[in-house]
């Protein structure tokens, strides 16, 4: 039996080419090591004709090599979903910005507060009366997460991801 290693490297030099400009989608992998910071899109060139299962072992290959993570493509439904609650979310983060609650405003707080205001907050969605209220308060959570990733990032530049990206 072949070296799958030497097999997926060997379809990816043959096979595989960049993300193009039209549009193309691809496998997209994250956290390729300390030398690339960026995610990087692959795609496979449909005159190609690589099969499904060397596909898959170049994805495996990469993954690997690069200590990656595989992001798997959502079906569009769902991806227009996230989309809207994505959007949403950054209106209320531009919101709690415009009414103060800005980088100076957050990095006056500790990480533990930080917490213990998005738990106080998540409560009050618990206890929501209506649909649209828990929904809202939700969507405020959200935007205070954001808020304190933002200020995590600034107080530790530096710091790698420690933990897979989907504990």
């Amino acid at each position: 039996m072949a070296d799958p290693t030497l097999t997926a490297a060997a379809v990816l030099a043959a096979r595989w080419t960049p993300a193009g400009d039209d549009g193309t989608t691809g496998v997209i992998l994250a956290d390729l090591g300390t030398e690339r910071s960026a995610p990087c899109v692959v795609t496979v060139d449909p005159a190609r004709l690589l099969s499904d299962a060397d596909a898959k072992a170049v994805v495996e290959h990469l993954c690997d090599a690069h200590n990656a993570t595989l992001w798997v493509p959502l079906p569009p439904p769902l991806a227009a979903a996230l989309t809207m609650v994505l959007n949403e979310v950054e209106e209320e983060r531009r919101r709690q910005i415009a009414a103060g609650y800005d980088q100076a405003n957050d990095d006056a707080h500790e990480a533990d507060a930080m917490v213990d205001h998005i738990m106080q907050r998540l409560m009050r969605a618990a206890r929501a009366t209506t649909n649209a209220e828990h929904r809202r308060r939700l969507i405020q959570v959200a935007a205070l997460a954001v808020a304190a990733v933002e200020r995590w990032d600034r107080k530790h530049p530096a710091a790698p991801q420690e933990e897979p990206a989907h504990g």
